[in-house]
């Protein structure tokens, strides 16, 4: 990554005038600038991110700078270590932009070499790199027994929850969603519910792990239970970077670009109902084709492909109506947490930078309808229309735009990883 100091000028979008997304009765005429597409490499798009970053948290750029660069040397040097210690990590994440920390916890002791002189550089040292022992239970393996603690609560009745792994707490958090008149469970009834139900998925061989033992897994698995009296719902489906319609009502919008089986083409979130056409500022709208749904249980994605087919599609994606930037990297989901990243819809019209990655692998439930393997952030900016929308930093893909929940103002997506594997596509990147 480019990392040199820019001054950057934030263009501030002229705001979107749309009279009921619902119904589709959007303005024609929304655009009041010159429809001039403008394209940010590396060096402008990381400045720009980092300016909206400073501008919406109050930091200083220059600190914000700093700890977004750690942050990018931290993510490679972890990635490093999940390939030379495989099935010895339990948990990988970033503290954000408060401090310039990051911790890796190992399932049992610190590999001794790792304290050498030798693995530090650039801004990585032993004050700002945490490494602990005794995390017993392997990433994947956590993340797993957050999906099996949503399976025991939804198979007992439970319709309204979220169920995630928390790195710096070691617990699988439970989010239980109840109305006001609703008595509320135990943490020690929930406990056992969960425990039960990966014991007997572990005896009856539904579920594999990955480097732990069934007994290590039971013992160190630690529910914490949160109950939230609410009657909005859990996560609301925003239904991005082009407007992609329905029979020419503007509906979701588009992610990043991908190439699958059936050509080039891109990915939104799989609750969209009937795309037909891509929309571009100043031009003609032109057709899409469906061309497969992820299952709920591997995220919320869908894959389209443009007219004419077999067309080559240059790897593109927007952060504003005309702005664009390329593909450089496709973040791993395993180095997700604590991340800085940025959010463009493009009903909100408006990019956000001032969210933190808080818990990958995270399982919700909302009446019923389970969606799987999706990422949670804080402080939603999204409003109806920016499903599909893209989650990234710089020219970093992290993944499409899910939904949000009213009652906390989390944002929820679907990584690029569980993307990718969800619809059988590969995103397009330069690298």
């Amino acid at each position: 990554m480019n990392t040199t100091k820019t001054t950057t000028k934030i263009v501030i979008a002229m705001a979107f005038l749309c009279t009921s997304l619902i119904h589709g009765a959007c303005a024609l005429d929304e655009y009041a600038y010159e429809h001039q597409e403008v394209y940010q490499d590396t060096e402008s798009a990381l400045a720009n991110d980092i300016a909206i970053t400073a501008m919406e948290t109050d930091l200083p750029v220059e600190v914000v700078e700093d700890r977004i660069l750690f942050q990018r040397e931290f993510s490679d040097y972890a990635n490093e270590l999940v390939t030379r210690f495989p099935d010895q990590i339990a948990a990988i994440w970033l503290e954000g932009l408060a401090n310039s920390r990051g911790h890796i916890r190992f399932t049992g002791e610190v590999p001794s070499e790792l304290t050498l002189n030798s693995e530090w550089s650039g801004r990585l040292n032993p004050e700002n790199v945490i490494f602990a022992r005794g995390g017993v239970i392997t990433q994947r393996d956590h993340m797993r027994s957050a999906e099996l603690a949503a399976d025991a609560l939804a198979s007992n009745g439970y319709t309204n929850l979220v169920t995630f792994f928390d790195p710096p707490d070691n617990v699988v958090r439970v989010e239980l969603q109840l109305p006001e008149e609703s008595p509320a469970p135990t943490q020690s009834a929930i406990a056992s519910m969960v425990k039960s139900h990966v014991a007997a998925a572990l005896d009856s061989g539904e579920v594999r792990l990955h480097g732990t033992e069934t007994s290590k897994l039971l013992s160190a698995l630690d529910v914490d239970l949160i109950v939230i009296r609410s009657a909005a719902p859990v996560v609301e489906l925003t239904s991005g970077g082009l407007w992609m319609r329905d029979g020419g009502v503007r509906e979701c919008t588009s992610g990043f670009v991908v190439r699958g089986p059936y050509g080039d083409g891109v990915v939104t979130a799989g609750h969209c109902k009937g795309l037909d056409s891509l929309e571009q500022v100043g031009k003609p709208a032109y057709k899409t084709t469906f061309r497969r749904q992820g299952k709920p249980e591997n995220g919320d994605v869908e894959y389209h492909t443009t007219n004419p087919p077999n067309t080559s599609l240059p790897n593109r994606f927007y952060v504003s109506a005309t702005r664009y930037r390329a593909v450089d990297f496709l973040e791993k989901t395993h180095l997700m947490v604590g991340s800085a990243v940025c959010m463009y819809g493009r009903a909100s019209n408006s990019a956000s930078c001032n969210k933190k990655v808080l818990a990958v692998g995270v399982s919700t439930i909302h009446n019923g309808k389970s969606y799987r393997k999706l990422a949670r952030t804080n402080n939603n900016s999204s409003i109806p229309g920016d499903s599909g929308g893209v989650w990234y930093l710089s020219d970093i893909a992290f993944g499409i735009h899910h939904g949000y929940a009213p009652a906390s103002n989390n944002s929820y997506f679907t990584p690029v990883e569980e993307a990718e594997w969800a619809v059988g596509v590969t995103f397009k990147s330069r690298r």
